[in-house]
């Protein structure tokens, strides 16, 4: 699904792993949140997508209200939820982060919400959701029992089978980040 963003999507995230977390420049979860939205940025056309950082997504126009840390758009749709992790010296916890992702999955639209504090308020605009949307978890985190036998810690809900893309950067202290 997507090939041209998930392409995209890989590109940025080693590129950030390789220059941005190899210098020293990544230090928390925000910055790593800010990193890869430059990076994204870049590579995709700001006349044509849009990449909201932590917006507010009502599912369903329910009383849920979830809040990833990035989600790319075009003029019409949500092509991208991205949740984020920076552990780099523990496993990565990801139970939250894939409920939020499965949650809207399920959701057959969602409302996006980006308030501004000053000026007219925007109004919420809905977004259909597709089964194109592409959902990505992202995370620098400590190497784990499952990597080391060649295993991997983050499972892919049913749901999202054929839509989720996992990328990580799997860190110990004797090497740099392994993608």
């Amino acid at each position: 699904m997507r090939p041209r963003l998930r392409k995209i999507l890989i590109e940025c995230w080693k590129d950030l792993v390789e220059k941005e977390y190899a210098q020293r420049r990544v230090n928390s979860e925000r910055s790593l949140q800010a990193a890869y939205w430059a990076k994204l940025n870049e590579a995709l056309n700001p006349k044509t997508h849009r990449i909201f950082i932590e917006p507010q997504l009502s599912p369903d126009g329910g009383a849920t209200r979830l809040f990833p840390d990035l989600v790319i758009s075009n003029s019409q749709r949500v092509i991208a939820v991205i949740e984020l992790k920076y552990q780099p010296r523990v496993n990565p916890s990801i139970i939250k982060d894939l409920n939020s992702l499965t949650a809207l999955a399920n959701a057959d639209d969602i409302a996006l919400t980006a308030d501004r504090y000053a000026g007219p308020q925007a109004r919420s605009h809905p977004y259909e959701l597709n089964d194109r949307v592409l959902y990505v978890w992202a995370g620098i985190h400590r190497q784990t029992p499952e990597d080391l036998i060649g295993g991997s810690p983050i499972i892919c809900p049913a749901l999202l089978e054929g839509r989720f893309l996992c990328l990580r950067a799997i860190t110990s202290r004797e090497a740099a980040p392994v993608n």
